[in-house]
């Protein structure tokens, strides 16, 4: 629970330090897909493999012209599990978060990203208990913009999931993910 209101609070104070405004400028709308660079090995042994299918909400906060920018994003996710070798099951969840993106020459982009949001699991692991879990990422973006509207973007994603103690078992569940996606400018 201290990780969400320290995260909540660097949050409100990057906003308040004036890199972002509350008028949105930009906003984009895109699909990403992301597959396990490894899979948390657990007790029972087998491999959590997430397959991430999410949808993308971007807004750019501060001034369309400059550089670099403060992003408020969310991220929708419909998830195939395989919990290799014995079986498959799926999540369900939510992602909000934060970032700061820095244009790198013209068409290119830099996005530091953290999020976290509610998420379901219906399969019991030796790690995690079915039900409410907490999504928490780490995102690092690539983004190549063509045209004026769309963006191709590649990432790196670390990924923790837990219930915050709610049920056990709860020692969370770890994955590292390489993403590819598009995002489309509207507005």
């Amino acid at each position: 629970m201290y990780k969400k209101i320290i995260l909540f609070g660097l949050i409100i104070s990057f906003i308040q330090t004036g890199h972002c405004s509350t008028r949105p400028k930009l906003q984009y709308l895109g699909a990403a897909i992301h597959f396990p660079l490894f899979g948390e090995q657990l007790p029972e042994q087998v491999s959590y493999l997430p397959f991430l299918f999410e949808g993308q909400y971007r807004i750019k906060v501060n001034k369309q012209e400059a550089m670099h920018g403060c992003i408020l994003y969310a991220e929708p996710q419909i998830n195939m599990v395989f919990l290799k070798p014995k079986r498959a099951s799926w999540e369900l969840g939510l992602n909000l978060g934060i970032a700061y993106q820095l244009m790198v020459r013209q068409r290119n982009h830099l996005f530091f990203g953290i999020g976290s949001g509610p998420h379901y699991f219906p399969t019991v692991t030796a790690h995690q208990s079915r039900g409410f879990l907490f999504s928490d990422n780490f995102t690092l973006e690539y983004g190549h913009h063509f045209e004026k509207n769309w963006v191709l973007t590649t990432q790196i994603r670390f990924r923790h999931i837990s219930n915050l103690d709610i049920q056990l078992p709860n020692n969370g569940i770890d994955n590292l993910l390489f993403g590819i996606g598009f995002l489309k400018r509207i507005g």
